[in-house]
């Protein structure tokens, strides 16, 4: 299918949703069908005629035919569009409020997701409209509360930890039946009550370079074997690496902002962080293979 047809009246939609419409199975096959009537007949309006000289092996349908059949298409695209935008809705309300987002613009990209899945859908597939729409939804609205909630170069992780959390809080209540505190959520997690309230506290930025600088915990005193082989894979591992890991964790006295080690390396942001994710990783592989080779010494 083709969104043409919906471009014309989806801008001037409003937050006001229509009457409940529960499609059924061959309401959603029928529409569609009509839709691709509609594209075809529109197509058929869009060639130039035929020359004179030239027989077609076909006749074409009177132009007020195909205009007929055009406008009953862009009539179920229509029909099709409504009834669905209350899933829309649905998973706007859901995505917006994990991001604290205002629920119309997550409902626009809804909407754009939407659109897709009435191009996408394949009546001929036995399958109904729902399980393609929902993830196409789904989809749209996540990038897009991703983007304006500054995520797009931020830690993701960090995002889906808080998001992960503030569902356990929720699930841990209904369990309990009253507010929780902030010690019995941290104790369901396995966390002190300092994390728990910094994560559900913790807004995400606007951009990459108001992003604060997440404290790690502290971890517990480790012995001088432990450190010396740290200290050994720091030595192995390339400049750019070291320096962040260094940099960022302090370890060499006083700890710096991504901000201020991309200035003062000459980088951007988001290349610090990429250099200290492939650090860290690069010097816990080492770190390992050392102990490796200690035990087996």
């Amino acid at each position: 299918m083709c969104a043409r047809g919906a471009s014309g009246w989806l801008g001037r939609m409003t937050i006001e949703l229509p009457a409940p419409v529960i499609l059924t199975r061959d309401q959603e096959i029928d529409l569609a069908k009509r839709i691709e009537a509609g594209l075809f007949a529109r197509h058929l309006l869009d060639l130039a005629p035929c020359p004179a000289n030239v027989v077609p092996l076909r006749p074409r349908p009177p132009r007020g035919e195909l205009e007929a059949v055009a406008a009953d298409g862009d009539e179920a695209w229509r029909d099709f569009f409504l009834a669905n935008l209350r899933l829309v809705m649905f998973i706007a309300m859901r995505w917006s409020r994990r991001y604290r987002l205002d629920v119309e613009d997550v409902f626009q990209e809804g909407c754009l997701g939407l659109a897709t899945a009435i191009q996408r859908w394949d009546h001929a597939r036995g399958t109904k409209f729902c399980t393609l729409a929902w993830a196409q939804v789904t989809c749209w609205v996540r990038r897009a509360c991703v983007e304006r909630g500054g995520a797009c170069e931020a830690p993701s992780w960090w995002m889906d930890t808080q998001n992960d959390l503030r569902r356990r809080h929720g699930e841990l209540q209904g369990a309990l039946g009253r507010e929780t505190v902030t010690s019995e959520l941290a104790t369901t997690v396995g966390r002190t009550s300092a994390w728990v309230e910094r994560t559900l506290a913790w807004e995400p930025p606007r951009s990459v370079s108001e992003l604060p600088d997440v404290e790690a915990e502290p971890e517990p005193e480790t012995d001088a074997s432990a450190r010396m082989r740290c200290s050994i894979g720091l030595a192995q591992m390339p400049d750019l690496e070291r320096r962040v890991v260094i940099g960022h964790f302090g370890l060499s006295g006083r700890a710096y902002s991504y901000e201020s080690m991309a200035a003062s390396l000459g980088c951007s942001v988001r290349q610090i962080k990429a250099a200290e994710v492939r650090g860290l990783v690069r010097l816990r592989g080492l770190v390992t293979d050392m102990a490796e080779q200690e035990l087996a010494a």
